[in-house]
C-alpha cells in the first residue's frame, strides 16, 4: 500500500475534509497521520511521511514551530492505535492472546477515536485563539480528482472486507496484496515494474525481520519469565508495592511499559512490553484483552513522552526547534491517550463490551472528557480564557473520569443530561448568539 501511493492519497482526502476551515493544515495532519499511521504503524517513519508536508503548512499558517511538531508527533503516533491495521500489533496481539483479530480491532476502535477527536478540537481551538485561516480553494485537491483516485483504497478495504468474513489475517492480508499489485497498473507512477516490485517486497521484508525478531525475542523473554518464575515475581512485587489496590498498580505497570517502549518501533515495543506487564495485571484480575492493550497504549505513547520521545524529535528536526519543548507540548495533547488507557480497564463499553445504553453513555461521557480537555490545553472556548477558566475545563475532566470509572454513578441519567444540555447549548448558539 505504502509503495501504491495510498499514503498521498490519505493526505488529499484529509486536506479536502479539513483543509479549508480554521487551522486547515493542522487538521490535515491529524486526518492524514491518522490513516497513514495504522498502515505504516511507525511513527518516526509516518511524521517524516506526512509531517514533511504538514509541519512547513502548520508552520506557514502561523502555528508555532513546537506546537506544529507536537501536532504531527502525537497524530502519527495515534495512528498506532487505530484499526484496522495499528502497525501490524493488533494481528500479533490476536496471535499471542488468541482473540480474534476483529474483536481486537472493535476493542481499539473507540480509544483511537477519541484520541483524534480530542487532538483535533484542540487543534481547532488553538486556531481560533490565534485567528489562523483555512487553505485556499486552489490550494486544495479537486473533488474530480479524489473520485478519480478512489480505487487507492481498495486493497484497506479488501483487507477489512476478508478480515469480517472470517479469512485469517495471513489470507486476508495475502488476498490485499494481490489487490495492491492489481491497482498499481492504474496509474504510471505507481505501476508494479520488477524494479518496484522488488524495492516494495525488499521493503516489507525488512520490516518482517523486524516483526520476526521481536517475536522470537518475545517468545524467549516469555520462556525465561516463566522458568525462572521471573514473570510471577515482577507481578508479586508489583502486587506488594501497591498493597493490592489496582490504581497504583496500574500507575507503576504503566512506568514500566513507558520505559521498556521507548525508541523501540510498535510491535517491539509491544511484545516486550507486554511479557512484563500482562502476568502483573492478570494478577490484579485485570482480563487478558484489557492488559494486552494497557501495555500497547503506554508502551507506544512513549514515543510522545518526555525525556526519549522518539516521534516528537523527529518531528523537532522537521519543525526546526527544540526537541524536549516539542515533547512537552506533544505530552500535553496526548493526555487522551493516557486517559483512555486507565478508563478501559474499568469501564468495558470503552471497548465496546456491554448494552447499547452503556455504550452509548460512555460515548457522551469520553466527548465531554475529550472537548472539556482540548478546552483546558488550549486555553480557548469562545474567547480567550483565564487561568482560573483553563482550571475549571480540567476539573470537568477529572469529573468525568470518575463519573465513567466509579461503579455506583448514575451513568446513564447523567449521560443524558449533558446530552440535553449540548444539544441547548449548539441550538443557542447557532441560533441566538
Amino acid at each position: 500500500m505504502e509503495f501504491t501511493k495510498v499514503g498521498d492519497y490519505l493526505t488529499k482526502i484529509a486536506a479536502r475534509i479539513a483543509g479549508r476551515g480554521p487551522g486547515g493544515p493542522a487538521k490535515i495532519a491529524v486526518l492524514a497521520s491518522g490513516l497513514f499511521g495504522t498502515i505504516s504503524g511507525v511513527a518516526a517513519s509516518n511524521v517524516y511521511a506526512t509531517g514533511s508536508f504538514t509541519i512547513p503548512m502548520m508552520k506557514k499558517l502561523g502555528y508555532k514551530p513546537e506546537f506544529a511538531g507536537a501536532v504531527e508527533a502525537v497524530a502519527s503516533t495515534g495512528g498506532i492505535f487505530m484499526p484496522p491495521v495499528m502497525g501490524a500489533a493488533a494481528f500479533v496481539m490476536s496471535e499471542l492472546t488468541n482473540i480474534p483479530y476483529i474483536e481486537i480491532c472493535a476493542a481499539a476502535l473507540l480509544g483511537a477515536v477519541f484520541y483524534y477527536v480530542a487532538l483535533g478540537f484542540t487543534v481547532h481551538y488553538v486556531a481560533l485563539r490565534d485567528g489562523l485561516k483555512g487553505m485556499r480553494e486552489d490550494e486544495l485537491p479537486t473533488r474530480r480528482e479524489l473520485i478519480r483516485d478512489l480505487y487507492l483504497v481498495a486493497p484497506a478495504m479488501g483487507l477489512v472486507y476478508f478480515l469480517v468474513k472470517g479469512y485469517s489475517p495471513f489470507m486476508a492480508a495475502y488476498y490485499s496484496i494481490w489487490i495492491s499489485i492489481a491497482i498499481s497498473f492504474f496509474k504510471r507512477e505507481t505501476m508494479m515494474t520488477p524494479t518496484r516490485l522488488f524495492q516494495a517486497l525488499q521493503h516489507g521484508a525488512s520490516n518482517m525481520v523486524i516483526v520476526a525478531l521481536a517475536c522470537a525475542g518475545a517468545g524467549i523473554v516469555v520462556s525465561v519469565l516463566t522458568h525462572t518464575g521471573l514473570g510471577l515475581g515482577f507481578a508479586s512485587i508489583i502486587a506488594t508495592l501497591s498493597k493490592g489496590n489496582l490504581l497504583l498498580a496500574l500507575i507503576l505497570v504503566m512506568i514500566v511499559c513507558l520505559i521498556l517502549g521507548m525508541g523501540l518501533p510498535t510491535t517491539p515495543a509491544y511484545v516486550i512490553a507486554v511479557t512484563i506487564a500482562a502476568p502483573a495485571l492478570l494478577k490484579m484480575d485485570v482480563d487478558l484483552l484489557k492488559s494486552h492493550m494497557f501495555a500497547l497504549y503506554f508502551a507506544k505513547l512513549s514515543e510522545v513522552t518526555p525525556p526519549v520521545c522518539v516521534a516528537s524529535y523527529c518531528a523537532a528536526s522537521i519543525a526546526g526547534t527544540d526537541p524536549m519543548k516539542v515533547g512537552f507540548v506533544s505530552w500535553r495533547l496526548a493526555l487522551t491517550g493516557y486517559l483512555v488507557g486507565y478508563i478501559f480497564i474499568y469501564n468495558d463499553a470503552l471497548l465496546l463490551r456491554g448494552s447499547i445504553g452503556e455504550i452509548l453513555t460512555i460515548i457522551v461521557l469520553m466527548s465531554t472528557i475529550s472537548i472539556a480537555l482540548s478546552v483546558g490545553v488550549s486555553g480557548y472556548f469562545n474567547r480567550k480564557l483565564k487561568p482560573y477558566e483553563k482550571l475549571i475545563a480540567f476539573l470537568v475532566v477529572a469529573f468525568m473520569v470518575l463519573a465513567s470509572v466509579y461503579p455506583g454513578f448514575p451513568r446513564e441519567i447523567f449521560a443524558i443530561g449533558i446530552a440535553i444540555l449540548g444539544v441547548a447549548y449548539l441550538i443557542l448558539t447557532r441560533f441566538l448568539l
